[in-house]
Order: structure tokens, then sequence, then C-alpha cells
């Protein structure tokens, strides 16, 4: 695989470069020097397909801001995957708010509990589960609270925003104090 041109591929080139790094040979070696050293590439991008989370993050903020949402959430996802903590919670505002993508509340949770008992994130996990509640009682036409509660996912949403909203609250953040003081 050619990682000189892999810019409009990143899974291919981060995929080779990855298994490049493991190989012991000299080629291997040889073809992921040339890459580095090679000044067509960006520095940046170099940096990214070689694994550097710091660099993943900042070009796939950048991508997706300049319109480049597929690329940009791809290099995210790479560097929350690998911890990045910025990158997995501008992953969960990205599929929450539904910018340049179509909300999806599930995957927003996914990436917000990556941040672990983040006050910030539990209570966006509570939003999202909110979200959630609101979407199936209107597909479910789930009218009164009988309906709401002889609704088994509705419920579980119900359960799982209550326990992010108290966890976030607990860990100090003011939104969700407010709101369960209501």
């Amino acid at each position: 695989f050619d990682l000189m041109n892999a810019k409009e591929k990143p899974a291919k080139a981060v995929k080779a470069a990855a298994l490049l790094r493991e190989s012991d040979s000299s080629e291997a070696r040889a073809v992921l020097d040339a890459f580095y050293k090679n000044t067509q590439v960006d520095p940046l991008y170099q940096r990214a397909v070689l694994g550097d989370v710091d660099a993943q993050f900042i070009g796939g903020k950048y991508s997706y801001g300049e319109g480049n949402t597929e690329n940009g959430i791809f290099w995210l996802k790479q560097a929350a995957e690998q911890g990045h903590r910025e990158a997995a919670d501008y992953l969960g505002h990205i599929y929450t708010g539904g910018y340049k993508t179509p909300a999806n509340y599930k995957e927003a949770i996914r990436w917000f509990e990556k941040l672990g008992n983040d006050a910030e994130a539990q209570y966006n996990i509570a939003v999202c589960y909110y979200k959630l509640m609101a979407k199936r009682a209107e597909e479910k036409n789930l009218k009164t609270r009988l309906d709401r509660v002889s609704d088994y996912e509705y419920l579980n949403y119900s359960m799982s925003y209550h326990d992010y909203m108290q966890r976030a609250a607990e860990n100090g953040y003011a939104k969700a104090k407010e709101i369960l003081r209501k």
C-alpha cells in the first residue's frame, strides 16, 4: 500500500502504517521512514497516520470544520479510541447536535461515556437519554404516564436519564443540580 497517496483513504493508511510498525523487516522500516521524511506530505497528516493522537484530533477537528465531515469524524474517532478526551467530547457533541451529520443520541452517549466520571459528560449523557425518551414517546404515541411506564424502552431511557443527571449533580455540575431541584 502506498502511504504517499493515501490522503483520500486514511483508514487504509492507518492500517498499513500499523502493520508496517509491527513488522521487523527493514523494508517496512524503509517505507515508514520514506513516508515520514517526504516533504510533499503534510507533517500533521504524517503524524496522524503514524498514530499521534494530538495530530489525529487536530486534523479531525480541522477537516470536520472545513466541511470534510467523513474524514473529520474518521480522525476524531481514531484519537478518541486511543483515549483522547477532547476528541471523545467533540464526537459526543457532533452526534448530539446533529451538525453536518444526523443526530444520533446513542452514538453520542458512546463517546461521552469515554469521559468517565466527568460531570459535564454525565450531564450530556442525561440530555441524550432525555432526547431518546422524547423521540420514543413521539414514535410510539405514548401520551399518558401509563403509556410511558408501560413501554420498556422508554422506561429504560427514563431510568438512565435520572441516573446520569443524579451523577452529574453529585459531581458538582450546576445545571444538573438546578434541574433536580425543580
